[in-house]
């Protein structure tokens, strides 16, 4: 009677690593009842600020994708209904249209943006997973440590620590960056050669088109990693023509998402400040710093005191076990150039991350890439690079693993040890279940009589204003963002990456309310309406005081608390 084989082969593996990928996120995000509904996740955040405004982000791009001829037809697509009168608003941050485009058609068939949302964390989670499979299927680590390495990157402290920042939720770019690299360079024949430049053209352009500084991050260490990868054939210009296809794929997939982008940064003349890169970077206590508490016991001071700290280790015995790696298979001649490509990037990585921070006999390295790169100095956090590095001591572990369950398979013992040890470095530092935050409602009497009563298009603003630049108080600014998809009005406020200089100046005069000037600051931003809930400036001011400020309510809705101000038009 012939053996049965149990071991699943061809698509139906892939189908099964992807259900079981799936199935992890699904363990580890928890999602409420309404996940689908009205809720998205918000990670670690410490309030709903960032995950409600990248939502808005999503919808926004949705409504465009809604009636695309409209958009293409007048370039639209970056003038988002924020920081009204300014142009180009959308660009001030993260705009991930690769992300909206994916998520439209179940837009399309009626599911509400937190379900769009929603979809979109667990379809970039499983990206992560099966496309770190891919890369380590291409090291060679074999197809059970392969999978094993997928679902690790499925519950990467990095990726779990930013998770209620949408974009840096996917790294699935960087590492397909980093695999079609490798491909290109390691090629043995020209068709490959250029199978691997059009795969790193495409994984460029996705890159840009989901989160922007991890993949200008990402690109600046291909260089000097894939240099490991050189053979004699590429200095007589083999790789010259595959290295060009690659470069002219990825300029015309980003160049439509990045040119915008920098001119409307230039046009405002914004860029980061050495002290707000200096805040961004990287410290050396970090490196050696867990989120949270995991399986191994480690002091207190190498635990992150709250998950949103910054702690830069991936875990300890995926460290331990990345090193041991390292130092085993660089012994191998037909691996040693991919764990010198692998320790540069994680080398690169750290360095990177705490760029703002080293100076060389007077020579500041940020400020020579500021200089020199664009997009470089927009960079706030690049202390985030550091992901590159979990995901270079990751594949490190996977290879150490391999390197182990050959060794074993020569002695004819069985590879029980290096399953136990892979399912140890898979549950080590399993990340705590995440908030989430429940999005505004969108049937509020208010809301419904700007959508269907005001004048269109008739700018409003969403009082009171933040009373500082933390990011939490601009809470109320990004719900009332979210609020805008429903109602259609532009508004003065906004919450993004950057904050145009009108806004700001506005801001301040506002944060006087109800004195005149910031009335008058409204107005000269064309602001007709402003929508007050009750508990702000505007509560209790008497007629004398309204007519001075030459304002008037048109609605009240009390069962919102919120009161609608028409500002009359300069005289």
């Amino acid at each position: 009677m012939p053996a049965v084989s149990l071991r699943i082969r061809g698509p139906g593996r892939s189908a099964a690593v992807l259900l079981a990928y799936f199935a992890i996120a699904i363990a580890v995000l928890r999602p409420p009842k309404g996940a689908l509904t009205g809720a998205v996740v918000a990670g670690t955040e410490p309030c709903d600020t960032v995950p409600f405004a990248l939502s808005w982000a999503i919808g926004w791009a949705h409504a465009r994708l809604d009636a695309p001829a409209a958009w293409w037809s007048s370039g639209s697509w970056w003038d988002a209904p924020i920081f009204h009168p300014i142009e180009g608003a959308l660009a001030l941050s993260e705009s991930m249209p690769l992300l909206a485009v994916v998520t439209w058609p179940a837009h399309a068939l009626g599911l509400p943006l937190a379900g769009c949302t929603t979809l979109a964390v667990f379809a970039t989670l499983v990206a992560n997973g099966w496309f770190v499979r891919r890369w380590l299927l291409w090291l060679r680590t074999g197809p059970t440590l392969a999978s094993i390495g997928g679902a690790i990157a499925v519950l990467l402290p990095f990726v779990h620590q930013e998770l209620g920042v949408l974009p840096l939720v996917g790294v699935w770019p960087l590492v397909w960056m980093i695999q079609a690299t490798g491909e290109l360079l390691d090629a043995r024949t020209g068709a490959r050669a250029r199978r691997g430049a059009v795969e790193l053209g495409l994984a460029t352009a996705a890159g840009v088109a989901t989160c922007g500084q991890l993949t200008l991050a990402t690109a600046l260490l291909l260089p000097v990693c894939g240099a490991w990868l050189l053979r004699r054939e590429h200095l007589r210009g083999a790789v010259v023509l595959p290295a060009i296809l690659a470069l002219v794929i990825a300029a015309a997939g980003s160049a439509p998402i990045a040119l915008p982008q920098r001119a409307t940064l230039e046009a405002l003349g914004l860029r980061r400040t050495e002290q707000s890169q200096d805040r961004g970077a990287g410290r050396p206590r970090e490196l050696w710093r867990v989120p949270w508490s995991g399986l191994v016991p480690l002091p207190a001071a190498a635990v992150a005191a709250h998950p949103t700290d910054r702690a830069f280790d991936p875990g300890p015995l995926r460290t331990i076990a990345a090193a041991a790696g390292a130092i085993v298979v660089v012994r191998s001649r037909r691996r040693r150039r991919h764990v010198a490509m692998l320790l540069t990037l994680v080398a690169g990585a750290i360095l990177l991350a705490f760029a703002p921070r080293i100076a060389i006999a007077g020579w500041e390295p940020s400020e020579f890439l500021a200089d020199h790169v664009p997009g470089y100095g927009q960079i706030r956090a690049v202390f985030r690079a550091i992901v590159l590095a979990q995901l270079g001591v990751l594949a490190l572990a996977m290879l150490g693993l391999r390197a182990l369950q050959i060794r074993l398979r020569a002695r004819r013992v069985g590879p029980t040890m290096v399953w136990i040890a892979a399912v140890l470095l898979l549950v080590e530092l399993t990340p705590p279940a995440p908030r989430w935050a429940t999005l505004p409602d969108t049937d509020a009497a208010w809301l419904i009589w700007l959508r269907d009563e005001a004048p269109a298009d008739a700018p409003i603003a969403w009082i009171p204003f933040p009373a500082t630049g933390d990011v939490c108080d601009y809470a109320g600014t990004a719900a009332a963002m979210l609020l805008g998809l429903e109602h259609g009005h532009p508004m003065v406020n906004g919450y993004s990456s950057y904050f145009p200089g009108p806004y700001n100046r506005a801001e301040h005069a506002a944060r006087k309310l109800p004195h005149g000037r910031g009335i008058v600051a409204l107005r000269v931003l064309g602001t007709r309406y402003l929508v007050a809930p009750d508990g702000g400036p505007l509560d209790g001011i008497d007629a004398a005081r309204r007519e001075l400020l030459r304002i008037h309510p048109v609605l009240r809705d009390d069962a919102a608390g919120v009161t609608i101000w028409e500002i009359d038009p300069s005289p």
